[in-house]
C-alpha cells in the first residue's frame, strides 16, 4: 500500500478570512490574504468548532483558492464573509500520519523477517541462495534488495519526522517508531487550547501604574513575541478623558474606541483573544494636553505543550468566592489564604454620598505586593461603580485581598474574589 499524501503545515496556523460570502458548491474561494496559507496543493479549514469544513485546494490565484474540493472533511456549506480560514491540524493529517506510520512499521517488520530468514540460512547462501526473482524489489541480489528495503524505511521515517516536527513536536528521522508514535500523541489537536494553565506563564500588571502621555499620542504597555492568550485589558486615566486603546494581534491592529468618562473608570476588554506570533497593547491620549494613562492587563504566554484533555479549573480541589463590604478607612480582609491555587478574578464596586473619597484595594500574592492600597474609583451617589480584574494568576503559598474607603461618610466598598485551591 502506498503512503497517504501528506500536506505541509503552516507554523502557528495563522488565519485569514473569507473576502466575501460563498455557497456550498463554490470551488473558487476568495480570501483577504491567501499568503498566510501553504502553497498548493494543501488543506484549509473554513470556520471553527464542530461545524468547520475542511477543503482541499490545488491552486492559488492572487488571494483566491482555486480547484477546491469542498467538504474534503466535514459537510460543505455556505459561509459568510469574514469567516476564519486557516491551515489547522485536521483529522485527515492525523489519520495520514497514523496510516503511514503503520505502513512503514509493517515494512520494517517485513524487513526484519527477511533478515532473520537470511541469517538462519547464512551457511547455505554460498551454494544456494534461492530464487531471488520472486523478491518484490528492483534488485534481485540479496544485499541490494535489503538495501532497497532499508532505504524505503529510512525515507518513510524522514517524511514522518518532518511532518511531526512541522506540527510543533521536534522529531528526528533516527528516533524509534515508539518515540515517533509518542510524539504524534503530543501534537495539539482541535485548535489552540488554554484550559491547561500549566502550559502557560501568566503575565499581568494590576498595579495601577500610569505614564504621562503627550496629547494625540499612543503609549505601549505590552509588546511581546510568542504564542498565547490575551485574557483581560482595562485602559484608564487618572483624569476625566477618552481611554481608547488598541491591540496588535499577529501584526494586525484592532482599535477599541473609548468615550469621555470619569477618572479611573476605564475601557474594558474581557474576551479571551488568541495570538500565535505576537501581542502589543497601546493606550491613546485623545485629549488636547498631556494626560496620565495606565493599563491593567493579563495574558497567558505559552511555555509548554497544552494537554487538550485537561481543564485546570475543573481539576482544582475547591472553587470558591469571597465577599465583603465595608465603610472602614482601614484596610480589612476579604480573604487571607495560606495554600496554593489560582486567583480567577476580582470584582470591586462602591456607592458613595458624593462628599469625596475613593474605594481602595490591596492585593498580595505569595507575600508580594500586586496592588498597594490602590485607589480604584470615586463612588457615585446615583449608581454603583464596578471594576473587574481577570486571571488566572497562580499563587503557591498565600493570597490576601483587602479593601477600604477613604471617606467613611456615606461611602461603602463591596468586593468579591473568585479563586480555586489545589
Amino acid at each position: 500500500m502506498a503512503l497517504q499524501p501528506m500536506y505541509p503545515g503552516q507554523v502557528n496556523s495563522p488565519h485569514t478570512e473569507l473576502a466575501s460570502a460563498i455557497d456550498d458548491e463554490q470551488t473558487t474561494i476568495p480570501l483577504l490574504d491567501a499568503s498566510v496559507l501553504p502553497d498548493p496543493p494543501n488543506l484549509a479549514t473554513i470556520g471553527t468548532g464542530e461545524d468547520a469544513e475542511t477543503i482541499l485546494y490545488t491552486g492559488v490565484s492572487g488571494n483566491d483558492l482555486t480547484g477546491v474540493t469542498r467538504g474534503f472533511q466535514g459537510a460543505a456549506k455556505a459561509w459568510n464573509a469574514g469567516t476564519k480560514v486557516a491551515r489547522n491540524f485536521t483529522a485527515y493529517d492525523y489519520d495520514a500520519l497514523r496510516q503511514n506510520v503503520e505502513e512503514v512499521a509493517g515494512e520494517v517488520a517485513t524487513v526484519q523477517g527477511d533478515v532473520s530468514a537470511i541469517q538462519s540460512d547464512i551457511s547455505d547462501i554460498r551454494t544456494d541462495i534461492g530464487d531471488m526473482s520472486t523478491v518484490p524489489t528492483t534488485s534481485k541480489v540479496v544485499a541490494g534488495a535489503i538495501s532497497e528495503l532499508f532505504q524505503f524505511v529510512s525515507d518513510g521515517k524522514s517524511a514522518i519526522a518532518a511532518a511531526i516536527t512541522d506540527k510543533g513536536v521536534p522529531t528526528s528521522p533516527t528516533d524509534t517508531f515508539a518515540t515517533m508514535a509518542a510524539n504524534i500523541g503530543a501534537i495539539e489537536t482541535g485548535g489552540p487550547w488554554f484550559g491547561d494553565w500549566g502550559a502557560y506563564q501568566t503575565v499581568y500588571d494590576w498595579s495601577g501604574t500610569t505614564q504621562n502621555v503627550p496629547a494625540g499620542s499612543w503609549k505601549t504597555f505590552v509588546d511581546v513575541t510568542g504564542e498565547g492568550w490575551l485574557i483581560f485589558v482595562r485602559a484608564f486615566c487618572q483624569q476625566t478623558g477618552d481611554t481608547t486603546f488598541r491591540i496588535t494581534v499577529d501584526s494586525i491592529q484592532y482599535v477599541f474606541n473609548g468615550v469621555n468618562s470619569q477618572a479611573r473608570s476605564g475601557n474594558l476588554l474581557t474576551q479571551p483573544i488568541y495570538f500565535s506570533q505576537n501581542l502589543k497593547i497601546e493606550v491613546f491620549n485623545s485629549e488636547s494636553s498631556a494626560m496620565n494613562v495606565g493599563c491593567d492587563y493579563t495574558y497567558l504566554l505559552k511555555n509548554g505543550i497544552p494537554d487538550s484533555s485537561k481543564q485546570t479549573i475543573l481539576l482544582s480541589g475547591q472553587r470558591n468566592m469571597g465577599y465583603h463590604s465595608t465603610n472602614s478607612t482601614i484596610l480589612v480582609d476579604v480573604i487571607n489564604i495560606t495554600g496554593s491555587g489560582y486567583l480567577l478574578g476580582i470584582e470591586v464596586s462602591g456607592l458613595g454620598s458624593g462628599t469625596g473619597g475613593t474605594v481602595n484595594v490591596d492585593l498580595k500574592i505569595n507575600d508580594a505586593n500586586i496592588m498597594t492600597d490602590r485607589a480604584l474609583f470615586a463612588p457615585s451617589t446615583t449608581a454603583v461603580k464596578q471594576h473587574f480584574f481577570n486571571g488566572p494568576i497562580r499563587f503557591t503559598n498565600s493570597l490576601r485581598v483587602q479593601h477600604r474607603v477613604t471617606n467613611p461618610t456615606g461611602m461603602t466598598s463591596y468586593i468579591r474574589v473568585f479563586y480555586a485551591l489545589d
